[in-house]
């Protein structure tokens, strides 16, 4: 299985329109409609993510991310989409998806949108917080392990840990998702990613958690 990497920040301000469009911000933090994203590649599997910022005071919107994902001649030869939503003001949240490209075609780069939906599917809530993982080997692959606790006094079913990891420098170079089935009340679980999608050893690996949809 090969694997290539594509990724990004994103930034939802709060004086955009109702559905809004905002895109990936380049190294040097300038913005354009067609931005490009960092890609590490190792095989036709692509995991594309964007840390989306909610820059507004609302919460409960519905944010899909759309990515474009481009040969070295600028045609498109793959795209995705994921769906997410915001549940507090000022949440970061990681949106991620697998994409599958061409075999045989190198992705030199990504355009990546997000449209947001003031009536969405979004529960607002308190933050729920952010938790840094313990890193070791798997099997020769980095993974993290994070205690993750639960910041109310009910259980939490159908969460979701949204995993971003970066280099020394702070350049995102890979995530994942896990959802832990039950989070006791007041209580920790122990959450274990061993799929991690990487382009290098990481730094540091963070996971955010959020109500999963």
């Amino acid at each position: 299985m090969r694997l290539q990497l594509v990724i990004g920040r994103i930034s939802v301000q709060p004086d955009q329109e109702r559905r809004r469009a905002a895109c990936l911000k380049d190294d040097d933090g300038s913005r354009g409609n067609h931005p490009r994203g960092r890609i590490g590649q190792q095989d036709e599997y692509v995991w594309t993510t964007a840390l989306v910022k909610n820059e507004t005071s609302d919460a409960g919107q519905t944010v899909t991310v759309h990515f474009n994902l481009k040969d070295a001649k600028g045609k498109v030869v793959a795209s995705g989409d994921q769906v997410s939503a915001f549940n507090w003001a000022g949440q970061a949240v990681p949106i991620g998806t697998q994409i599958s490209a061409p075999q045989h075609v190198e992705i030199a780069s990504v355009d990546a949108t997000v449209d947001v939906e003031d009536d969405g599917i979004g529960t607002a809530s308190d933050d729920w917080g952010t938790f840094k993982g313990n890193l070791y080997k798997d099997y020769g692959q980095w993974a993290a392990r994070f205690t993750v606790k639960n910041p109310t006094d009910k259980p939490l079913k159908g969460s979701a840990l949204q995993i971003i990891c970066v280099n020394a420098t702070g350049d995102i170079i890979g995530g994942d998702a896990e959802f832990p089935e039950l989070i006791p009340a007041s209580g920790v679980t122990v959450v274990d990613s061993t799929n991690l999608y990487l382009s290098e050893k990481p730094a540091s690996c963070t996971g955010y958690l959020t109500p999963w949809m």
